[in-house]
């Protein structure tokens, strides 16, 4: 039986994708890697839709693309905006503090999001702050944060902004440069068919200045400076060379570029469609055994995953025999929603097929669960 990694990251590599990590390794310091690396960068940039600034690439978790924005954007004692709208925006502001950064946080009810009123207002009685950071797709929630309200707000104020796109891109709309998006980060095991081990961070040109503005970084390996070979001495960011300057995970750059190359093939748009499709079929079929999205306004659905609950079982005992019976395995909800939603991943590859077995395995646990609690009255 297929087994069906559902979490909300990281998913099911292909087999072509493992067929690619297995095969022979380069040098990192050839003309050919070089040239992947380039290569690479500027897909990153396609994807985002990043049209005046750059990407790295990182050997390492998103977290740590996370850690690079807060730490080479910024200056200690900034007063920066945190939008936190659940436990992911919670993980990003803890990154932002770390750095030695004022944090402010506009916190939403988890399942909303937060007024861009409220943002406004914010920043109108704080003027000292001079970033905003947020998520794209709320991983613990479900929730699509309007980014591009957002980014109206920073061009309006002057204001760096920075977004964890991690789980979100890909299969969310998201114009960095058109929506005043100054730093984005992703990574590979959320919706590039690979395994968790790359992250990547695309800057803007007010980034990459405000990045000179702060002199150093407290660290040194995710130092944006590092990666790339400059050919003039005012360091120039158009004449820059993309480098890895230790060495990376080859397999993993040299795979991601042929799933970046799979993705600009089909279309962000066509793949966004697609997985619009996916995401209402799915939340339709969910309804019909049970399980109700938590997300009820339809511009704040994230298409990454679907969060559900279903007040008449327990959750944990359905998690557990939908993986024993039909090894797919579904993610708790976190934190105080752990025992009333589950997480549902739609960043692997899913045909409508898929789809209706998972629904078929996932009603079947539900009447087993059901069966057992019935018997346990009983006894």
């Amino acid at each position: 039986m297929k087994s069906y990694l559902l979490a909300p990251g990281p998913t099911n590599v292909p087999e072509r994708f493992l067929k690619c990590l297995s095969e022979d390794l380069e040098h990192h310091r050839t003309s050919k890697f070089d040239h992947l690396v380039q290569e690479n960068e500027k897909k990153i940039n396609a994807i985002v839709n990043n049209t005046n600034g750059r990407s790295f690439i990182l050997t390492a978790s998103g977290s740590a693309a996370l850690e690079a924005i807060a730490q080479n954007f910024t200056k200690q004692k900034d007063t920066v905006l945190a939008i936190n709208i659940g436990y992911f925006s919670e993980l990003f502001a803890s990154i932002l503090k770390s750095a030695d950064l004022n944090v402010i946080e506009l916190r939403s009810e988890w399942g909303k999001t937060v007024d861009a009123e409220i943002i406004e207002r914010t920043i109108q009685n704080n003027p000292e702050i001079t970033h905003i950071f947020a998520v794209q797709s709320e991983t613990s929630t479900g929730v699509l944060n309007d980014l591009e309200s957002i980014g109206k707000i920073a061009k309006k104020y002057k204001l760096f902004f920075g977004v964890d796109a991690i789980s979100g891109l890909l299969f969310n709309p998201l114009h960095m440069s058109q929506w005043g998006i100054d730093a984005v980060a992703g990574a590979s095991q959320k919706g590039f068919n690979l395994p968790p081990g790359v992250s990547f961070v695309s800057f803007s040109q007010n980034a990459y200045e405000n990045y000179y503005k702060a002199k150093a970084t407290n660290n040194w390996y995710l130092n944006l400076g590092r990666y790339f070979k400059y050919h003039d001495p005012f360091k120039s960011l158009v004449r820059a060379v993309a480098i890895t300057p230790q060495t990376p995970a080859i397999s993993m750059i040299r795979c991601l570029g042929k799933s970046l190359d799979e993705i600009l093939k089909q279309g962000l748009v066509a793949k966004q469609k697609n997985q619009v499709r996916k995401y209402q079929y799915l939340e339709k079929k969910l309804l019909e055994i049970g399980f109700e999205n938590v997300v009820r306004t339809e511009k704040h659905k994230s298409r990454s995953l679907i969060v559900v609950k279903n007040d008449t079982i327990n959750l944990q005992d359905f998690l557990d025999t939908l993986f024993k019976d039909s090894h797919i395995y579904i993610a708790n909800a976190l934190t105080f929603w752990e025992k009333t939603a589950i997480r549902i991943g739609l960043l692997s590859e899913l045909e409508e097929h898929d789809l209706d077995h998972i629904i078929q395995r996932m009603a079947l646990a539900v009447r087993k669960v059901k069966m057992k609690a019935k018997e346990k009255e009983r006894d």
